[in-house]
């Protein structure tokens, strides 16, 4: 019944667009009068505005490339495509359209359009070039001088940035919007002098804008004057006690100047003020996990001003994401395991606490917990990747291979064809197939990650250790080890892989010099090394020191129990 329903449905949408054909296009081979297509261009052109309006933007753009077929030599539908194409990030599509509007008409506002293109993909000259042809005509449009400055400004061209901001200031008077870029290319020129006084003065103009009183601060404590700098912050900090933008400044002036006295101090006081918002204290606090000095050798005194914090912000998400971080930064990793497994029991609904968490376990090689937490995850936040993806990384660990495989299917519908991650799904099924013993499978999933990315290390190393594993296509598996080890010669992992591939192509010199290379490293507390180092011995009828190397093993990861039967024969061989 529904089958015939959307039959209908269809049936009635093709005969609406047949009528509409046949009163709004010509029939094939028919001639029209210019004013008659004149006549069809309007009309579609209204109805793509009224469709860009109305959000149907494909519609829109159907329309409005009608109007371009009837009239190659008209402007506007051009732009409205161009519009269309950059405010949904398809820039090639909108530079394509955007140009041919402006080559058939120099409107400002296609300068613009193409100008924000090019900007917006990185090609910064392009879009000076573009403001500097706008300003040749359109010379009193003071927002494009304003817009070309600031682009003069961020290409490091100060001097002409400098240019422009003086005119419009004697044209138009001296303001905010042009003042500081000026003030910074000053700087930047090494001109402090002039950028002191524009500083004054502008402090003399606007009085209640911190914004000059904190570059002014900034500037004698970059030239190394302190007193001026703790002065000018000092009645900064008493006219506006509750601006973040002067307490951010100040901060880093107290970090940079290694005031940690007057900085926990002021951290302390931010703390307890109701005036700003929990949200800009935390963007305050935060700027100390920025500078390691801080962290390494303070992070005792910052700990105690989150704990006031905290205090003062009970109730507040964000408040409390803080101390996690902290403990993360000085390695206190179970620490911050256990405050972030806490946080989700109050704060269940906020995803950045689950991914932080997951991604601890995962450094932990907690599989169990990362199990548990990330199905509780993926039920909660039921479009995230990570947890999906994580989920189906610890079902592999824990043996639940099949449960693994259909939550990777699942990802790989969210993944939208990220190549990068269908590379990591399709590595982590194969590992999931190869655990499940679908050998074959596994090596089928990894030629597909291949195909996207030849030269990918992860992909590589594992299908060559899982090959030699299986004691197959080992040539194939030295040939891929060798081009890992050739972009990342230090990385244990790696060399592993590289000596267990020798190992099995009975190279057992190469396999131990590789073996020794590892343990000699400062990143050589692996189990599996010394199990592997082990095997090597044996087989090179040295048998004594693959029991010492075995035992080692079991001391890393008692779980090795096949050790324990290879420490007997070699043993009983004695």
């Amino acid at each position: 019944m529904r089958k015939n329903s959307l039959s209908i449905i269809l049936l009635s949408f093709v005969v609406l667009l047949a009528s509409c054909s046949k009163s709004l296009s010509p029939l094939s081979g028919t001639k029209i009068s210019k004013q008659e297509a004149e006549a069809r261009y309007d009309y579609y052109f209204v109805e793509g505005i009224r469709s860009k309006l109305t959000g149907t933007l494909s519609t829109a753009v159907s329309l409005f490339e009608e109007c371009i077929r009837i009239a190659p030599d008209r402007d506007g539908a051009y732009y409205q495509v161009g519009q269309i194409a950059y405010a949904t990030g398809n820039y090639e599509n909108a530079r394509k359209y955007a140009l041919s509007a402006l080559k058939l008409s120099k409107n400002i506002w296609y300068y613009k359009l193409v100008a924000n293109i090019y900007y917006q993909t990185g090609k910064i000259d392009s879009a000076i070039l573009v403001y500097e042809e706008a300003d040749q005509a359109f010379p009193e449009d003071k927002e494009i001088k304003y817009y070309l400055g600031n682009f003069y400004f961020e290409a490091a061209q100060y001097e002409k940035a400098i240019k422009v901001y003086t005119y419009l200031d004697e044209k138009y008077g001296m303001s905010g919007s042009s003042a500081v870029p000026w003030i910074q290319s000053m700087i930047k020129l090494g001109n402090v002098q002039e950028a002191e006084r524009r500083l004054l003065i502008m402090i003399e103009l606007f009085p209640e804008e911190n914004t000059y009183g904190g570059l002014l601060a900034e500037l004698y404590r970059d030239q190394g004057d302190l007193e001026k700098a703790a002065e000018v912050y000092n009645k900064l900090v008493l006219d506006s006690p509750d601006d973040p933008r002067v307490l951010s400044s100040l901060i880093d002036f107290y970090i940079k100047g290694s005031n940690f006295r007057e900085l926990f101090g002021l951290l302390n006081s931010v703390a307890f003020n109701n005036a700003i918002s929990a949200e800009e204290k935390v963007s305050l606090f935060a700027i100390l996990l920025d500078d390691k000095a801080v962290v390494k050798n303070f992070s005792n005194e910052y700990e105690i001003s989150l704990l006031v914090l905290e205090a003062s912000h009970a109730d507040s998400p964000v408040v409390h994401l803080l101390k996690p971080e902290l403990y993360q930064l000085t390695g206190r990793q179970k620490e911050a395991i256990d405050n972030l497994e806490i946080y989700i029991l109050k704060w269940p609904e906020v995803y950045y606490a689950y991914e932080k968490l997951l991604l601890l376990y995962l450094g932990a090689r907690d599989f169990e917990k990362m199990y548990s937490i990330s199905s509780s995850a993926v039920r909660r936040f039921n479009t995230a990747i990570l947890p999906r993806l994580l989920n189906a990384a610890a079902a592999v660990e824990i043996g639940f291979y099949d449960e693994a495989i259909e939550q990777l299917k699942k990802v790989k519908m969210l993944s939208n064809d990220n190549k990068q991650l269908l590379i990591q799904i399709l590595a982590t099924e194969a590992d999931a197939y190869y655990r499940k013993g679908d050998a074959e499978q596994a090596f089928k999933k990894f030629s597909e990650a291949l195909e996207l990315e030849p030269g990918d290390n992860l992909v590589l190393n594992n299908y060559a250790y899982f090959l030699a594993e299986k004691n197959t296509r080992l040539r194939e598996a030295e040939k891929m080890i060798e081009t890992v080890i050739l972009t990342e010669p230090d990385n244990n992992t790696y060399l592993d892989t590289q000596a267990w591939v020798f190992y099995k192509l009975k190279k057992f010199r190469k396999a131990e010099t590789v073996m020794l290379k590892i343990l000699d490293s400062d990143d050589n507390n692996d189990a599996t090394y010394y199990e592997h180092y082990g095997f090597i011995l044996k087989s090179m009828k040295r048998c004594e020191e693959a029991v010492i190397f075995w035992n080692k093993a079991l001391e890393l990861d008692d779980s090795k129990e096949n050790l324990k039967e290879e420490i007997e024969k070699c043993i009983s061989r004695r």
